[in-house]
């Protein structure tokens, strides 16, 4: 029970508050929402080697790499030999764990004779958001208070619109009035 009660006392400040804690202080304090895990998605292009007709429904094909799974999110119809189809797919895992790099899923978990598959995009999946992420946002969102536009509203502003961007370093030049934001994701 103490325990409990040291952590619902530490939840009234950045510094200590953790997790579900934090999450709910950076809402209702900082008004700065937690970036939850995603699945990664990319498009995935089949090709009929072999004629024949086929048809999908969202989550009939299974594609995979060596260490991820996915499945299709939309369907379409793949008719004669040589016709392409391009299909949305999204991981089984949420997180990081499902991305892949493009032309990586190339092998069909599904039976589909003389049908091969290969991912033109990328599959990005974004893990849960750290604590000391989430901090980092919730001081940098003061930096919006500010009617000078200081560096931490920049920082927030592209650490929080763009959902791969995890690091954010503003440069302002004040002769010229111009600032400059560079920006980073995990990789």
């Amino acid at each position: 029970a103490e325990q409990i009660v040291v952590k619902y006392i530490a939840a009234g400040f950045l510094d200590h508050a953790t997790g579900d804690w934090l999450i709910l202080l950076a809402k209702q304090v900082y008004d700065v929402d937690a970036i939850e895990a995603t699945r990664a998605t990319c498009t995935c292009l089949l090709t009929n080697l072999g004629g024949g007709n086929y048809t999908f429904e969202p989550g009939d094909i299974t594609a995979k790499t060596t260490t991820a799974t996915y499945h299709n999110t939309t369907g379409g119809t793949l008719s004669g030999v040589g016709a392409t189809l391009s299909l949305e797919f999204e991981s089984d895992d949420v997180g990081s764990v499902g991305s892949a790099d493009a032309n990586t899923i190339t092998l069909l978990d599904t039976s589909l004779p003389h049908i091969t598959i290969n991912n033109t995009t990328a599959a990005l999946g974004l893990d849960k958001e750290s604590d000391e992420s989430l901090r980092m946002r919730c001081r940098a969102k003061l930096g919006m208070l500010s009617p000078n536009g200081p560096k931490d509203a920049y920082n927030y502003i592209a650490t929080s619109t763009v959902s791969s961007v995890t690091r954010a370093k503003t440069v302002g030049d004040s002769s010229y009035g111009s600032v400059d934001v560079y920006v980073a994701s995990a990789s």
